[in-house]
């Protein structure tokens, strides 16, 4: 699964959880860097809203695990192109 977020920042999800990120720009590729799936958890939980702890930490990695069930007002054609759900 990827998304292109824009100006070239790619974030593709690893069969394992883990996140690898890219920034393409003009004939030149800077990149991947992979972030395994706890360091990708703490990326997200150290720019939420709720701060960097504990609770921002499980959060992310309740989501990003995808143990977080999809709630039944979204369907498919709800979606952000770049932004499927399982």
């Amino acid at each position: 699964m990827s998304f292109r977020a824009k100006e070239g920042l790619t974030f593709d999800r690893r069969p394992d959880g883990a996140v690898a990120v890219s920034i393409e720009s003009i004939g030149c590729t800077i990149g991947p860097i992979v972030l395994e799936a706890e360091e990708w958890c703490s990326v997200v939980a150290s720019v939420s809203a709720i701060g960097d702890g504990r609770e921002a930490f499980e959060a992310a990695r309740i989501v990003h695990a995808g143990e977080l069930a999809r709630p039944a007002a979204i369907s498919p054609a709800d979606e952000l192109p770049g932004s499927e759900l399982p």
